[in-house]
This record gives structure tokens, sequence and C-alpha cells, in this order.
């Protein structure tokens, strides 16, 4: 009997959760770089971009629990080529999982960790200078804070700062012998991005 009535408060306590819970899509642009032990000043950010789908789901008056799936184009550029500016283009599928806190209609702040998989990455250069290798996983810390334009539409912008050194960079001469290295590089990413809700609640 216990079990039983256990059992229903959790699938009531379940869609009622449901019911209030929005989804949607975001869309935006990012500033990104990788930055290196040595603090090398010659990387410059690189223009990318994210989008996906995301969720916003009640835990408590105020506080929500706020996953995310993005495809995210992160990387960072460089003058060290002759000829001008090179651009390492990653392609990173990006899992945020948050919390956001609402403490008013107008603004909500949110937190959390984003697991990031390396699905390609490109160096846009026409000589291959440089060749880099990256770990496949990654992991950040995630925050930033939305402006609700409307019940539906919100403003948002975001700091994720990598926590694994991920990225390794070696210098190749003109013969592709490799003679110089950097490593333990971390991603970071400064996002702008459009958010777009919908929800079941009526």
């Amino acid at each position: 009997m216990k079990k039983t009535i256990l059992l229903l408060f959790l699938f009531c306590l379940t869609s009622a959760a449901f019911s209030q819970t929005k989804f949607g899509v975001k869309l935006g642009g990012n500033l990104s770089n990788v930055h290196y032990n040595d603090n090398t000043p010659n990387y410059d950010n690189k223009p990318g971009f994210q989008f996906g789908v995301i969720s916003e789901i009640p835990v408590i008056e105020k506080l929500y629990f706020k996953p995310e799936l993005l495809y995210s184009l992160k990387g960072f550029s460089t003058i060290y080529v002759p000829g001008g500016t090179t651009y390492y283009n990653l392609h990173y599928l990006n899992l945020p999982l948050l919390v956001s806190y609402k403490p008013v209609k107008l603004i909500s702040f949110h937190a959390g960790p984003e697991l990031g998989y390396l699905l390609s990455q490109k160096l846009g250069t026409k000589e291959p200078f440089f060749k880099q290798f990256n770990k496949n996983f990654d992991i950040s810390l995630a925050f930033g804070t939305a402006i609700h334009l409307s019940k539906n539409i919100a403003l948002e912008a975001r700091y994720v700062a990598g926590l694994v050194k991920s990225q390794k960079l070696y210098y190749a001469d003109a013969q592709g012998s490799l003679s110089f290295l950097k490593y333990d590089g971390v991603n970071r990413s400064f996002q702008l991005s459009v958010v777009y809700t919908f929800g079941f609640k009526k």
C-alpha cells in the first residue's frame, strides 16, 4: 500500500512538473578562444555560432533545471602563419546542464557544467604550418544571465570556461617536421543568444 501511494505521489509530481516544463530553441553568436598555459598573446578571438534545443523544468519556486543540447562552432585565430590570419574551427556538440534562478519576471541567472564532444576540427590556412590535436571530450563551467523580453522570448549572455586541458598545438616546418609545441589549452567562449520557449501549461 505504501509503495502504491509513493508511486502515485511520484507520478502526480512528475505530471505536474511536466505540465509546467518549457521547451524551446536558441540561436546566437559567440567569440571563442583557446587559452594555452604559456599565455601567448598572439591568439585572438574567433567569431562563431551556436544553436540547438533547450528545456526549462521547474524545481521549486523561482528555481529551474535547464538542460540544453547545442551545436557550437568554437576555436581561435592567429597570425603566426605567413600571409594572414589562420582560423582554427572546432565543431562541438555541447550539453549544458544548468540551474536557473529567476528572482523577477524580467531577469534570470544560470550556472552549471557543460559537457562537450568534439565532432571535427578544421584549420583555415593554405599551408600546414600548424597541426592541432584535441581530446574528444571537454568539460566546462557555464554561467550567465537572461533578459526576458516577453513570456516566450529572451536575450541571453553566457560565458563558458573550459576545465579540461583538451587542446594540444604543434608547429610544423615546411617539411612537416614538428618543431614547436603548445599544450594544456582550454576553451573559452562568450555567447549571445536569442531564446524562444513554449510550454504546455494552460
